[in-house]
């Protein structure tokens, strides 16, 4: 089974998003630690594809690319000899986190540029699209735009193979969207807490938010293969509070 890690946000500051840097090298050594496999998401779906995934693995990614957590992760990862996965936006490369969906007390947060992209891409880091504009996927969003043009882009801007995708918000997307995203990608990241296993399905694969894992000590737990009571709790507690509420505003 695998452990698919979500991180945001590298700083001090105490929104859930957040993750300070020296945590983060914290995390870094759990895992190194561990003994697992530390792969990338495109291996992971790669492995899938063939049938099969590691008995026990870890997989690090970043939503949005921000320019932060970029110039953060890059030195503390190379010191962990551990790849991650940036997923970024890619119409908003080298500017701001002000997407249309974002809610109005939702900070705004510089982004990594192509050139910062470009430098994960060389040393081995995977880029992967979280859409065009950060557009939620379940409504009408220009799903052209959304998911082929911001592999399109992307991928002219880092030189990087972009084959897989993390769906904006974690929200499930519509049946067409799905398609497109089928069509276009080698699999797809969702915000179900849980792990991936072999009959996981490539386009709607589970992650884990770091924001449940803060303490070091969950997070050994977690990935050697333990806790599933907690993360299925997490799993429930999440659908509740998006049933209730949205992270974002509809477009």
């Amino acid at each position: 089974m695998t452990v698919v890690l979500t991180y945001h946000e590298l700083s001090a500051d105490e929104s859930p998003l957040c993750v300070s840097p020296e945590l983060f090298s914290e995390h870094l050594d759990v895992i190194s630690q561990a003994r697992v496999d530390v792969v990338t998401p495109r291996e992971l779906t790669e492995a899938l594809r063939q049938g099969h995934v590691p008995a026990r693995a870890v997989v690090v990614t970043f939503d949005d690319a921000l320019a932060a957590a970029v110039s953060e992760a890059r030195p503390r990862l190379a010191a962990a000899g551990i790849r991650a996965a940036f997923y970024c936006v890619a119409g908003h490369l080298g500017g701001r986190s002000d997407w249309p969906s974002r809610k109005a007390d939702s900070p705004v947060r510089p982004l990594a540029s192509a050139e910062d992209l470009l430098a994960l891409a060389d040393e081995g880091h995977e880029i992967g699209s979280h859409g065009w504009s950060h557009a939620p996927l379940d409504g009408r969003a220009d799903l052209q735009r959304e998911i082929v043009e911001s592999q399109t882009v992307l991928a002219a801007a880092t030189g990087a193979d972009v084959r897989t995708f993390a769906y904006p918000y974690g929200a499930s997307p519509s049946a067409a969207a799905l398609t497109l995203v089928e069509q276009t990608y080698d699999g797809a990241f969702g915000t179900s807490v849980g792990r991936v296993g072999r009959d996981s399905k490539r386009w709607s694969l589970a992650r884990v938010d770091a924001h449940y894992l803060r303490d070091p000590r969950l997070l050994r737990r977690v990935v050697t293969g333990s806790l599933d009571a907690y993360l299925v709790s997490r799993r429930i507690g999440s659908r509740a509070r998006r049933a209730l509420r949205k992270d974002y505003v509809p477009v």
